[in-house]
């Protein structure tokens, strides 16, 4: 009977259904949740990002090694040429180094670097050169490890160094540099 009364007491002409109010707010909520989501996917894609090559590099001016500690320090790191490649380093610019793997599943880097006066003028660039750890490929830097090392660059090498300007070693105030994993056809077998 209940029914057949509201029948009665309809209105001729509309029909449809009611949307209630809690429905529209469950609407809208689920509506922005999913835009809250894609927005927070995309900054966790855009900061996860590796844009690094794979490295993460400190590289720092530095005094030279005695030639006790660099020959020290050759060895300990499995240097090929010890005391001659230290002696070589005398007038050179000395940097101090801390590369981290952060992704490359290769784990050989290939560096490059730059030097720059106090004012923020470039002086240099020249590879980052490590084959003398573990000759000829250089160090193995594994994801997830790190290599540290106090070296010279050559500034010799026409085919890596290139001089922006004529220029001391007291002049050097800082460097920048990139390192990233090498080709497949470029590891050590």
């Amino acid at each position: 009977m209940r029914a057949a009364e509201l029948a009665s007491h309809a209105s001729p002409g509309i029909v449809g259904t009611v949307k209630s109010p809690l429905r529209k707010r469950t609407g809208r909520a689920l509506i922005g949740l999913i835009a809250v989501l894609l927005v927070a996917g995309g900054l966790w894609r855009v900061a996860g990002r590796d844009d690094t090559g794979g490295y993460r590099i400190t590289l720092t001016p530095a005094k030279p090694l005695s030639l006790d500690a660099c020959a020290a320090q050759s060895h300990r790191l499995g240097g090929s040429s010890g005391d001659d490649s230290c002696r070589a380093g005398e007038g050179k610019p000395w940097f101090r180094l801390r590369l981290r793997n952060v992704s490359d599943s290769r784990g050989f880097p290939v560096c490059h670097a730059k030097a720059f006066d106090a004012g923020g003028d470039a002086l240099f660039e020249d590879d980052v050169v490590l084959a003398w750890i573990h000759f000829p490929q250089g160090p193995e830097v594994r994801q997830g490890t790190s290599v540290a090392v106090r070296w010279y660059f050559g500034v010799d090498n026409p085919l890596s160094y290139f001089a922006t300007r004529d220029w001391s070693v007291d002049q050097i105030d800082h460097y920048t540099a990139e390192c990233h994993g090498r080709d497949a056809s470029d590891l050590p077998i």
